[in-house]
C-alpha cells in the first residue's frame, strides 16, 4: 500500500499550480489544479480537486504566502504545508483506495442524495432595490456547512464541478433554467421582513432546482462521463 506522502507526491503535488498575481485591489493568489483533457485519475480533474483543496484543507496553508516574492518559493511552501495537512490527505488516501488502488469499495450514492447536495450551490444572495431576488451559482457562499450534518467531500466536489463546467452549456441551458426558477419566486409573497424573505426564497429555490430536469440530466451525463475515475457509484 502506498503511504499518504507518496500518494500526495505522485497524484497531487505535480498537478498543483499556485502563484501570486496582480489585481486592481492588490496582489492575490491563484490556486488550482492542472487540467488534463484525458485524465487517468480524478486527481487530474481541476475543479473537483480544487474544491477539495479549498474546503477540506486548513486555511493556514495559505497564510503569509502573499508576502513571499518568488512564485517558486510560494509553490514550495504551499505544497509542503498541504502535504502535512491531515484532513486533506485523509481524503486523498480515500480517493486513491476507492478509485485507483481499488482496495476498498466505492461509496454508493443515490441520485436524490446527489441532487440534494447540488441544489445547495444555487443561492439567493440578496434582494435588489427593485424588490427582485439576486441569484448566484457560487462555491464560496453555498449553504452546505449549515445544512449538511455529515459532509460528503466527493459528492460536493463532483456536484460543484459538474455545475460550473456546464453552467452555460447550451445542451442544458442551466443558467436560463435557474434564472427562470428565480423569477417564479416573485409571484409569491414570501414575507415583509427582508431577511425572512431571503431565507424562505433560498429554501424555495432548493426545491425548484431539485425538480429541474436540466440539472438532473447534467449530473447523470457527467457521472457517466467520469464514472471510471470517481470514488463513488451513483444509483437510483
Amino acid at each position: 500500500m502506498v503511504g499518504q506522502t507518496t500518494i500526495f507526491d505522485k497524484y497531487v503535488s505535480e498537478n498543483i499550480e499556485i502563484y501570486k498575481a496582480s489585481g486592481e485591489k492588490g496582489p492575490y493568489l491563484v490556486n488550482r489544479f492542472k487540467e488534463n483533457k484525458h485524465p487517468k485519475s480524478i486527481f487530474e480533474y481541476d475543479r473537483f480537486c480544487n474544491y477539495l483543496m479549498l474546503h477540506f484543507s486548513s486555511k493556514e496553508n495559505r497564510e503569509g504566502l502573499l508576502e513571499i516574492e518568488d512564485n517558486q518559493k510560494i509553490e514550495a511552501v504551499y505544497k509542503k504545508r498541504l502535504a502535512a495537512d491531515t484532513l486533506f490527505n485523509t481524503i486523498v488516501e480515500e480517493i486513491y483506495q476507492k478509485s485507483i488502488e481499488k482496495s476498498i469499495p466505492k461509496d454508493t450514492i443515490k441520485q436524490v442524495e446527489l441532487l440534494g447536495i447540488a441544489v445547495k450551490f444555487f443561492s439567493i444572495s440578496k434582494i435588489t432595490p427593485e424588490g427582485t431576488y439576486s441569484v448566484k451559482v457560487c462555491v464560496g457562499i453555498n449553504d452546505i456547512k449549515s445544512t449538511e450534518l455529515v459532509r460528503k467531500p466527493f459528492i460536493e466536489a463532483f456536484a460543484f464541478s459538474s455545475i460550473i463546467n456546464n453552467l452555460r452549456n447550451p445542451a442544458y441551458n442551466l443558467i436560463d433554467s435557474f434564472m427562470k426558477r428565480g423569477k417564479e419566486l416573485y409571484e409569491v409573497n414570501l414575507g415583509i421582513n427582508e431577511n425572512e424573505r431571503i431565507l424562505r426564497a433560498q429554501g424555495a429555490i432548493y426545491f425548484l432546482m431539485k425538480n429541474e430536469p436540466a440539472l438532473r440530466q447534467l449530473l447523470l451525463d457527467e457521472y457517466k462521463r467520469l464514472e471510471y475515475l470517481l470514488p463513488f457509484v451513483l444509483v437510483e
